[in-house]
């Protein structure tokens, strides 16, 4: 910790974090997606306008994620490790950044399921599967009274994967609604979450439904 607190630029963290070549070629696709979301600078994703911009910076820079989506199970895996977190699992005893944190990663973890690179490896049933979970981790958030930006990531999640699975429906309104294109193509800030949020709820309840 104290050897971190004397990096002074950007550049000299995301040296450090990279991962020695003779280790990084034989690690399995889970210790891959366990060594990308405790990548300490992940986080900085979000500063961008566009979050697909962020993520790509983040394959740019760090050699583990872009050795995770090289790995054909990527998607199988970081599923397997999203799917068991339950948003309601808040320890009363953490702090405001233990609990911040925890909330983080999980934002993380469903806009890394929405980029390109990584939801196109997933199978048709783990896109069914991951639009239930994603409808179950969203409920339990608006129950628990989780922040807006916490909540639109499982939106953006939900909705990139109705996308993917061209969701007709669902392709019909987009051609109406180019602000929530906009939106799933990565800009967060656009989505007025109230309206259009309980629109794409609404069409994935829908998909599920008929599947």
């Amino acid at each position: 910790m104290e050897e971190w607190k004397k990096l002074n630029s950007h550049q000299a963290m995301v040296e450090v974090c990279q991962i020695p070549k003779e280790t990084l070629n034989t690690m399995c696709t889970i210790g891959l997606v366990d060594t990308y979301l405790d990548y300490p600078i992940l986080f900085t994703i979000f500063a961008f306008n566009n979050i697909n911009e962020g993520l790509s910076q983040a394959v740019s820079e760090f050699n583990g994620f872009g050795q995770l989506l090289q790995k054909k199970d990527c998607a199988t895996k970081f599923l397997s490790r999203y799917e068991p977190i339950n948003p309601a699992n808040i320890d009363p005893s953490w702090t405001s950044i233990e609990k911040g944190r925890f909330m983080q990663t999980l934002r993380i973890m469903e806009v890394t399921l929405a980029f390109d690179s990584m939801s196109r490896n997933l199978t048709k049933g783990e896109r069914k599967k991951l639009i239930e979970i994603g409808m179950e981790k969203l409920k339990i958030k608006e129950k628990y009274d989780y922040s807006g930006p916490s909540q639109i990531t499982n939106l953006y999640l939900i909705g990139n994967i109705l996308k993917l699975e061209e969701y007709q429906p669902f392709l019909d309104f987009l051609q109406r609604r180019n602000d929530i294109k906009v939106f799933l193509m990565g800009d967060l800030n656009s989505l007025y979450y109230v309206a259009d949020g309980d629109t794409i709820k609404n069409y994935a309840e829908s998909f599920l439904n008929q599947h």
